[in-house]
């Protein structure tokens, strides 16, 4: 397993490689890659260094007295980019590009080559980046953030080498074998505010990446995308982070290693799990700056 807190190229390049050529003299034949929306390194650490994500544990190692990542690399050194926000940190891990390459500077920002401003947020915003069309939406197909992109994405390389990969829920899936997007009505609870709408997405993600494996079996790449713990966050700060990572995503986690079990009884030995973030979280006290920012169109 490798855990990687932030963004970064290096995520993307050992993820390909790791696909195409043995590990440790074992021919690598999965990997999953465990994206954590907005998870600050030690938002992870905490809960599970402190017992509370046990499922977890089968696969970085008991976490008992305070003693953890036995059987994980863990980079300490990694870092986001510049903003460290979802839509272009999502875009730079997929792609190992910066902001300024991939062409998605932000979760809001002005086209220059259209002339148009792009809110990746609003109604008609969210279902876009998912191929739905709200209140006239154009430009969808194929989901707006992808066609967004300038630069390839890890699955477009994945492809050029064979090799199989199926996206679940994540906003960016181009060049992928199989993408399973979220409802109209999913994306559109990306928007709400109550922790429910936040839990409904996340568990509606793991069960249909489950049932993805059981009717199609494994592909080489699989992308699971857990958004609730960063809506978490941005509800009620990061100690809802870690309780969100603890109650609500490491369940959903063994409920996918127990399906894992009846799919594929060898999995624990033919499977690179990487578990990456897009950007951490610092809590600060609103100042009136800071609100005319937030509030800035």
């Amino acid at each position: 397993m490798l855990w990687h807190p932030h963004t970064m190229r290096f995520a993307t390049l050992v993820t390909v490689a790791l696909l195409l050529t043995p590990l440790w003299g074992q021919p690598q034949r999965h990997v999953v890659i465990v994206d954590l929306d907005g998870v600050r390194r030690d938002l992870l650490d905490t809960p599970y260094l402190a017992g509370r994500m046990p499922q977890l544990e089968r696969l970085f190692g008991s976490s008992a007295a305070g003693q953890g990542f036995s059987r994980a690399l863990y980079f300490e050194q990694a870092t986001t980019v510049a903003p460290s926000v979802t839509m272009s940190g999502q875009a730079s891990l997929y792609t190992g590009a910066y902001p300024g390459a991939h062409g998605v500077p932000g979760d809001t920002w002005f086209d220059r080559d259209q002339g148009v401003g792009v809110d990746y947020f609003t109604s008609a915003g969210v279902t876009c980046v998912f191929d739905f069309p709200l209140f006239g939406a154009s430009g969808c197909g194929g989901g707006l953030a992808n066609r967004n992109l300038n630069s390839s994405t890890l699955y477009e390389w994945a492809s050029l080498a064979g090799v199989s990969s199926v996206v679940v829920y994540n906003p960016y899936w181009k060049g992928a074998t199989h993408a399973i997007l979220p409802s109209v009505l999913d994306a559109l609870a990306l928007l709400q505010s109550g922790t429910q709408d936040f839990e409904y997405f996340d568990r509606d993600m793991a069960a249909r990446a489950i049932a993805e494996l059981r009717e199609h079996g494994r592909p080489d790449l699989l992308t699971l995308y857990f958004v609730g713990a960063d809506l978490a966050g941005h509800a009620a700060g990061t100690r809802a982070t870690m309780d969100y990572l603890s109650r609500v995503v490491d369940p959903l986690l063994g409920t996918f290693f127990d399906a894992l079990d009846q799919i594929d009884p060898d999995w624990q030995s033919n499977t690179l799990f990487v578990f990456s973030s897009d950007h951490g979280r610092t809590d600060t006290s609103a100042t009136p700056e800071l609100r005319l920012a937030m509030n800035w169109r």
